[in-house]
């Protein structure tokens, strides 16, 4: 999946029709912390922070991503918005389907 196939997957998840909007406004949560933060938030998605990779799930477990900080030159909180946006666009392709 591309990141921008990503981001509107997670654009639907998070503000359902007007997702498409969102993204040409410059809602960008692979690169913005804030707009990463309030899609957490919005979507309650846990965020955990271990030795080598961030850790997302939704619920107890019932998705969860995690990512390498190393496959982000190190930067913890890049690897945090990447596992963050591909569980969001999970999120939104199962609700495509669900249309």
């Amino acid at each position: 999946m591309t990141d921008r196939e990503m981001l509107e997957l997670a654009a639907k998840a998070v503000y359902g029709e007007f997702g498409h909007q969102m993204i040409e406004s410059g809602w960008n949560p692979l690169e913005d912390d804030g707009d990463c933060a309030r899609m957490e938030s919005k979507l309650s998605i846990d965020v955990e922070w271990c030795m080598y990779v961030a850790f997302v799930c939704l619920g107890l477990a019932s998705k969860s991503f995690c990512e390498l900080y190393a496959n982000h030159k190190g930067d913890k909180d890049k690897a945090r918005r990447h596992a963050s946006t591909r569980l969001a666009a999970e999120i939104g392709k199962e609700r495509l389907c669900h249309e």
